[in-house]
């Protein structure tokens, strides 16, 4: 970034030189407002800082005179910004700081100064974090001088601002823009509706009933402050106002905005999940009791007298079923309350995913053969191709893929399961079905845990419904991504990503420290 220096003292201009450059900053000189207005016919800069006292033209005339040319040229920085105009000088006075911004300057610095406070000054007008970008502040002040100031402050700090010159112009702008507003800066003295009666009427209007509003004054009266505070007003503070002691306040109360923003969202937030929490005991204790009440009822039918051999056999079947789907139904709740209460990182190890996928392919080959459905492996990648991975996780991942694939698929259809490379980083597993597909109001909350969405499969075959969500977050441990396309009676799609490079997983942090 490129600072225009002015200054008549050279000794001034090359301590400026050394620290601004010291913080990776160009820095041309000008040792006179003339010169300086010169040099910006054929430069642009990020910042100008100028000095007060300089002979022929001093720093206020200066400032009025590059006001002018910004105006007249539409001079702007690389960012699109007005060039913002910092003072240097030993002239620090509430006067000439008032006197300052009246000429289009934005801050006040004074020297001499220790070495770092200037570049810090200068990282906060030009680096600005990004903490308030979006939010939105309303000012209503009648002094151009003022709105100017402030806006200028504001926006370097990314925060869109609306101006108003009168506190009627106010409130419409308030009522064009509700919801919009995040913190309102207005004069008390002001023409038509003062200062205490437009904070009043905003406290009215239930959506700025917690919009921080501060409120400037000359006035410093204890009766005219007490009239703010007792209107609504959140702060106070006099003028002519220091820009830093300003937007100390600011952004307390904007800091403070935010919080109760969060802590809404989190209370909402964890409203919604005890919802879902007593939604998802509420199903999976019926999940429950229905095999539980059809073993009771097969259990007093095998208990009467007269029943065959073939009726026995029934009953044990029916038994087994029930059994089988109730240990896997408290298996799976039990997965997925230690995947949700465990956030610790798997001990991923090189595994061959081909290896995986056959086992897994083969653990339900059986399934498939009694369905007459075709399974597939399809590989186009290398055989030994490995990804950092944790065996079982990656075995529970495609046991579910493969096994769901088949439970929705008809007989005589197909599953097939492609290995593929995306690039030298990344694998592509993708498991695709000829089934029954999803039905569209079960997309959304099909890798939720607490919204359960089940269906039996194409002979009946029971589900938990809980798969796709214990599918996704074993994924998601790995670092990888997964998605699913799917069309009623045509067949589903499901595809998972997994990086194939250990380095991939590694944070940033833990590639620093194993450097």
């Amino acid at each position: 970034m490129l600072i225009l220096t002015v200054d008549d003292s050279s000794v001034s201009r090359k301590i400026i030189r050394r620290e601004l450059e010291f913080g990776d900053y160009q820095v041309e000189e000008a040792e006179s407002g003339r010169e300086a207005l010169d040099k910006l016919k054929t430069l642009i800069p990020d910042l100008i800082t100028l000095d007060v006292n300089m002979t022929e033209m001093d720093g206020y005339q200066t400032a009025l005179e590059i006001q002018k040319l910004i105006r007249d040229s539409a001079l702007s920085t690389t960012r699109g910004q007005p060039i913002p105009i910092m003072f240097i000088t030993g002239m620090d006075s509430i006067e000439a700081r008032e006197k300052g911004f009246e000429s289009g300057g934005i801050e006040f610095f004074t020297k001499p100064f220790e070495s770092g406070s200037l570049l810090k000054r200068v990282n906060q007008i030009l680096r600005e974090d990004s903490q308030w970008e979006g939010l939105t502040a309303l000012i209503v002040d009648d002094s151009e001088i003022s709105r100017y100031a402030l806006t200028n402050a504001l926006t370097r700090r990314r925060i869109n601002v609306l101006e108003a010159g009168t506190g009627d112009g106010g409130l419409k702008l308030a009522c064009d823009n509700v919801g919009k507003v995040d913190i309102i800066i207005a004069d008390y003295m002001m023409p038509g509706i003062k200062g205490d009666v437009f904070c009043q009427k905003l406290r009215e209007m239930p959506e700025y009933r917690e919009t921080p509003i501060i409120m400037l004054s000359g006035m410093s009266d204890r009766s005219y402050v007490l009239k703010m505070f007792k209107a609504g007003a959140t702060d106070y503070i006099g003028k002519p106002f220091v820009i830093e002691e300003l937007f100390a306040r600011i952004n307390v109360h904007l800091k403070v905005l935010k919080w109760n923003r969060e802590l809404k969202g989190k209370v909402i937030e964890l409203e919604r999940a005890n919802k879902a929490k007593n939604d998802f005991l509420a199903i999976t204790s019926h999940d429950i009791r229905s095999p539980l009440t059809s073993l009771k009822g097969y259990w007093e039918l095998a208990m009467e007298d007269g029943n065959s051999r073939e009726d026995m056999v029934f009953f044990d079947n029916q038994f087994q079923t029930a059994m089988a789907y109730i240990t896997e139904l408290v298996d799976t709740i039990m997965e997925v309350g230690k995947l949700l209460s465990v956030d610790e990182p798997l001990d991923l190890r090189p595994v061959e995913v081909m290896d995986v996928l056959a086992n897994a392919m083969g653990a339900f080959s059986h399934q498939a053969t009694l369905k007459k459905i075709h399974l597939d492996l399809v590989a186009k990648c290398p055989m030994d191709v490995q990804v950092p991975g944790d065996y079982n996780s990656l075995m529970r991942i495609f046991n579910n893929l493969i096994s769901n694939a088949i439970k929705f698929t008809d007989k005589d259809g197909k599953v097939s399961v492609t290995v593929e490379n995306q690039d030298q980083n990344t694998l592509v597993i993708s498991v695709e079905d000829t089934g029954i597909g999803i039905p569209e109001e079960q997309k959304e909350g099909l890798f939720d845990f607490y919204t359960k969405a089940s269906q039996a499969g194409t002979q009946g075959e029971p589900g938990t419904g809980l798969g796709m969500a214990i599918t996704k977050k074993l994924v998601e441990k790995h670092s990888g991504g997964m998605e699913f396309i799917s069309k009623v009676g045509e067949g589903t799609t499901f595809t998972i990503t997994l990086p194939t490079s250990h380095e991939s997983n590694l944070s940033l942090k833990d590639k620093i420290l194993s450097s």
